[in-house]
């Protein structure tokens, strides 16, 4: 191992390390997020075509920062029963490091993606098995979903832009996330017409799928979409949400914290504006009195 590649893989073993750490609150996140919300920290694993759901996360989001340290953390704000919550999700790539490992072990929620038409993906999945296993047997259970994009198109290329940068976690490179992510299809009709032949040969089935996430974990549900017209997030980031709360009652009390907060924040506000409104209407009543009064003082002079 060079010293360049030590210092990369330090650098990604303390982020995750702060990632992981409940107890570390990151400089932004003391800026910009409330602490009253709960945030639910998640490991995203798979290769460059897992920003297809990245970028859906983000559509539906209802507030989405990322990192100002670290490139691959994000926080997206969802809605979940009413009540505002935040997903931490850190990104990770296909190889086996001490950070993925440590965030298999420790996360609250993992997500592992693949592309069915990219065989590659699929079996860069097939080596995380091994760190699933070593997981300590603990009484709660994680979340963990293995998902599958089903889109055929034939060719999607995901090309490089100048807004991308060189992940810590990985060695491939990602864009920024202040940045759309671009796919883009070369209009190239004998690579579509070589991919289209191959294609039944290449894609993964379904079934292959299933029994992946039966290799991973019993926790583990298998989920096929065609990422184009998948529009579930929202239900999606709600179950993840909810496994997570059963699994771990403190996050349920965090939960209900914040909507006991929410609730005195927004009786706060109505007692202000009802305070404000008979003070209106006090004001309102007294002019009414004085006006009543010069006009009767008028009369008696007269």
């Amino acid at each position: 191992m060079t010293i360049n590649s030590k210092v990369m893989v330090d650098r990604t073993t303390t982020q995750v390390s702060e990632f992981l750490d409940s107890g570390v609150e990151s400089i932004e996140g003391k800026s910009i997020r409330k602490k009253t919300l709960p945030e639910y920290k998640i490991a995203f694993i798979g290769d460059h075509t897992k920003y297809v759901l990245l970028e859906k996360l983000k559509e539906f989001c209802i507030k989405y920062e990322k990192h100002v340290k670290y490139q691959d953390i994000h926080y997206l704000n969802f809605l979940v029963d009413n009540s505002e919550v935040v997903l931490e999700i850190f990104e990770l790539g296909t190889e086996h490091t001490g950070a993925r490992e440590m965030a298999i072990r420790k996360a609250e929620g993992i997500i592992l993606f693949y592309t069915s038409i990219l065989m590659e993906g699929y079996h860069q999945l097939v080596s995380c098995v091994d760190d699933f296993k070593r997981r300590k047997k603990d009484k709660k259970s994680t979340p963990i979903y293995l998902i599958s994009n089903e889109d055929t198109s034939p060719i999607y290329d995901y090309t490089e832009s100048s807004d991308k940068f060189s992940s810590l976690s990985e060695g491939y490179e990602s864009e920024s996330p202040t940045q759309s992510y671009h796919l883009s299809r070369r209009n190239s009709m004998e690579k579509i017409k070589q991919q289209s032949e191959d294609l039944s040969m290449a894609k993964i089935t379904p079934q292959q799928g299933e029994n992946l996430a039966k290799a991973i974990s019993p926790d583990c549900q298998f989920i096929s979409i065609n990422i184009k017209n998948y529009n579930n997030i929202n239900e999606f980031v709600s179950e993840i949400v909810k496994k997570i709360n059963f699994s771990t009652p403190e996050k349920l009390k965090n939960l209900t914290k914040s909507k006991e907060a929410k609730k005195e924040s927004t009786n706060k506000v109505e007692k202000k504006n009802k305070g404000d409104k008979s003070s209106r209407n006090n004001s309102e009543r007294i002019k009414s009195i004085h006006k009543a009064k010069n006009m009767s003082a008028v009369c008696t002079i007269q």
